[in-house]
This record gives C-alpha cells, structure tokens and sequence, in this order.
C-alpha cells in the first residue's frame, strides 16, 4: 500500500502531485498558479503562443486524431473537454518555437538571451538525479520534474535506441502528444521537441509508437548531436 509508506521509503509518479505543487506556488505567492506561469515564465521568455487551452483560439489548435484498425480519424473530443481546469499537471498548449526558447533556457542553465527563467542553481539542481526509476520508455530515473534517460544503446521489438542521456519529459492528452528532450554540454547543447495532434498511441498503438515517434526523435537527436559536435570547443 502506496499510502502507507513514511516519507522517502517509496517513489511513484504522480500527475496529481503536480497539481498540489501548482497549488502551493498559488498559495505562496498569492497569484493564481496560470497567472504565475503567463508573468514569471512566457512572458520572460518571449513563449507569447502559450498559454492555457481555454485560452487559445479554436481556430489555432490542431485537430486532434486518433487511430483505430490502421487507419487515421478525427477524435471525438471537443471543447470543453480541454477546458477543465489543471493547475499544474498539464492543460498548457504552446509551439515548436515556444518551446524551443524554454529549452534553450535549460541549455544555458535557466538563461534565455537576457532573460533569467530560474537562479542557476535551480536549473542545475533540476537535471539530477533524484530517483531511479524504469517507468517511463528508456529512463534511468527523475531529477525534479524531468526524465532523465539512459545514456547507453536500449533495444526493444527488435529495434535499438539510442536516447544520449538526454534530459526532458513528454505529455499527453486524448488527441495529442508532446517530447521535449535535450542534452547539456559545454557547447551548449542540443535537443529535439516534438508535438502531434495524434491520441494517446503509446496505450492505443504501441507498435506504432516505438517504430515511428521514438525513431523520428532519435533521428532528430543524432542529427542535432552531429551538428552540436562540428562547434568549435569554446574552451579553446
């Protein structure tokens, strides 16, 4: 039993444990926790095309799809199925552009062209490892609120994945998906950000999953890492 354990003997992943930290960041600073968010991360990031879904226009957002028998369809999900409110556990949309900014602040340790995201020491404390857990595809444990990957070849059905220790995490929701991974170094870094308007196909269609959204990433990854390792070194 899960609820029985003391603190620090057990770990598992919780979405819901998101949402009491959400609530407690609105508890602290007095400040609804998507107010928070728009004034301290999208706006000092420039993340101007994210946002909450109730907030963004129906004309913007993507159909969501869905797969049965082999074959494509549009989900039967509308709104206001998106606009329940989450604080914390997800209920955010963005874009490539917008996330990319968010990671690049990750790459340079909280930094972003002029604008800070979090103290240094923060983003670095967030990248550790905390717990080592298999949970998720690849994984060698968490850091604070990130997955951190392993960093030797994995095989599974047959193929061979390679996920270069990178660091990030994935969401989901009934029509679409999100991965967000990427790998710091002294250079800087690089990484890879995907979104679909695609369901839940890693429960749906676990075939489909492994042989097309993890190879596109690990395509994107080795060509970001072939790029990142013709940079100059910059301690030379």
């Amino acid at each position: 039993n899960v609820w029985s354990e003391t603190p620090r003997q057990r770990y598992v992943y919780s979405t819901p444990g998101y949402d009491l930290l959400g609530f407690i960041v609105s508890q602290v600073t007095g400040m609804e926790f998507e107010e928070y968010l728009r004034e301290n991360l999208f706006a000092v990031l420039g993340m101007s095309s994210t946002g909450l879904a109730m907030d963004q226009a129906p004309e913007r957002r993507a159909i969501p799809y869905d797969l049965e028998s082999g074959i494509l369809y549009e989900a039967r999900v509308r709104m206001p199925l998106y606009d329940r409110p989450i604080i914390g556990g997800g209920g955010i949309t963005s874009t490539v552009r917008d996330l990319s900014r968010f990671m690049i602040a990750h790459l340079h340790d909280g930094r972003v062209g002029g604008a800070q995201m979090l103290a240094e020491e923060s983003v670095v404390a967030m990248r550790l490892l905390r717990v080592s857990s298999t949970a998720d595809i690849g994984m060698a444990g968490y850091g604070y609120g990130l997955n951190i990957m392993r960093d030797d070849p994995w095989e599974y059905y047959g193929h061979s994945y390679d996920f270069q220790g990178s660091i990030g995490h994935g969401g989901k929701d009934y029509g679409y998906m999100s991965r967000l991974f990427f790998v710091p170094s002294e250079k800087g870094g690089y990484g890879a950000i995907i979104l679909t308007n695609r369901s839940d196909f890693l429960d749906s269609n676990i075939t489909w999953f492994f042989a097309t959204m993890l190879r596109i990433e690990n395509l994107l990854m080795e060509e970001a890492a072939s790029q990142h390792d013709e940079l100059p070194d910059p301690t030379t």
